[in-house]
């Protein structure tokens, strides 16, 4: 009997000593549920040898007074940086998910002409965004936009000035300057959800992706288009992505 009231007292010390110290007596030993939302990350690499790439050609005379002082231009060629570890700068990884809303701007989004380059080398909007192609520098500089399913134009603007253009259709626009031809560009128009631009090491990160099964799609101005396919586990994780990217071969005809 005793020693049936000494059990009793030490399991009433217990429970006080669990409520003193706040512990839920019907709490699970991990109480975090599985993660609503999780991200996908990855490189895209450049796959052979890393190529030769030439600087670009500045013409001194168009520049002077116009890009910087004593006409001083960057002349790197921005349409296929590839870094040290291959990783491809400039693309753009991008996927749809089921019922999600995109929100576009209400403000237009600046793509802008400075220092006789645009900045940024790639701009990504949603459908329906309208851009301004301003101009920063102390020339004229024109726009001129080379789209298929979209409204393009060719324009010029003045110092100081901007030139505006909405775009319907989701589609990979090359922008370029006439008067000063080194200056090129690209306004991907996206249809996509959820999308990201590679930076100098290759990597991406694709934020508030519900789980599930999606297609990876990418796109580069010089390597073109590649896809693949990526799982998001209920708790939000997902295995890292590496897709490699070749140039095209060029095609050869035959002879009759």
């Amino acid at each position: 009997m005793k020693q049936t009231l000494f059990l009793l007292a030490l399991l009433g010390l217990a429970v006080l000593s669990s409520v003193a110290l706040g512990i839920d007596q019907d709490a699970a030993p991990d109480s975090k549920g599985p993660a609503s939302v999780g991200k996908i990350t990855g490189r895209i690499l450049f796959e052979g040898e890393k190529p030769k790439v030439k600087p670009l050609t500045v013409a001194a005379a168009q520049s002077v007074g116009c890009c910087e002082e004593g006409g001083i231009v960057d002349d790197q060629d921005r349409s296929l940086l590839i870094g040290e570890k291959l990783g491809i700068a400039n693309v753009v990884v991008s996927l749809k998910v089921k019922d999600a809303k995109v929100k576009v701007s209400e403000k237009p989004v600046v793509y802008n002409q400075i220092a006789c380059r645009f900045e940024p080398h790639v701009l990504v909007v949603p459908v329906g965004t309208t851009v301004s192609f301003k101009n920063s520098d102390r020339c004229v500089h024109n726009v001129h936009l080379y789209a298929f399913h979209n409204s393009g134009f060719n324009r010029a603007v003045p110092e100081g000035k901007d030139a505006k253009g909405t775009f319907k259709r989701a589609e990979s626009i090359k922008v370029s300057c006439d008067i000063h031809p080194w200056m090129t560009g690209y306004v991907v128009v996206t249809d996509a959800t959820h999308w990201a631009l590679t930076d100098a090491k290759g990597s991406f990160s694709l934020k508030d992706i519900p789980a599930g099964t999606y297609e990876v799609q990418v796109w580069h101005e010089k390597l073109g288009k590649a896809k693949t396919e990526v799982i998001v586990k209920a708790d939000g994780t997902g295995e890292p992505i590496e897709l490699k990217m070749a140039p095209k071969k060029p095609r050869t005809r035959r002879r009759k």
